[in-house]
């Protein structure tokens, strides 16, 4: 991501402590080296039969992926990427979403996401020295 924001982080990191993490390779690269192992599960999609994760299972599909996370019997949490959020932003009941009040050059987004949740049942606002940002909680 091309922003760092230490209080989001912490957010995630609580939210998702017990839980079962699904992710893609790339965004399992980028954010598992700063995880705390010891608590989660991860189960990592992708195609390479051959790509083994050091923490967690591999899945080359989001219905195995599902399966896989459901045997563990923790909440699930879909951690991204782009299409991985794509996929499965129709299977989900909740959402929660940090919004980044800043224009931000990238090629990766959030897909559009307020067809399947429409209802915001919390908010907080927030801001470091560089970014305004708003916690959402959407069901």
């Amino acid at each position: 991501m091309p922003w760092e924001i230490p209080e989001d982080w912490e957010y995630f990191l609580d939210q998702t402590r017990e839980g079962t993490l699904l992710f893609g390779r790339h965004c399992y690269e980028e954010m598992m080296e700063r995880t705390n192992q010891e608590d989660r599960q991860a189960v990592v999609l992708s195609r390479n039969p051959d790509f083994r994760p050091e923490f967690g299972q591999r899945a080359s599909s989001i219905p195995q992926a599902l399966d896989i996370a459901r045997s563990y019997g923790r909440e699930i949490w879909i951690c991204g990427g782009e299409q991985v959020y794509r996929e499965t932003l129709p299977l989900a009941d909740r959402l929660l979403l940090t919004q980044i009040h800043a224009d931000i050059e990238g090629d990766t987004h959030f897909p559009a996401w307020e067809e399947y949740f429409p209802h915001e049942i919390s908010r907080r606002d927030s801001q470091n020295d560089q970014y305004r940002y708003t916690f959402h909680t959407f069901e």
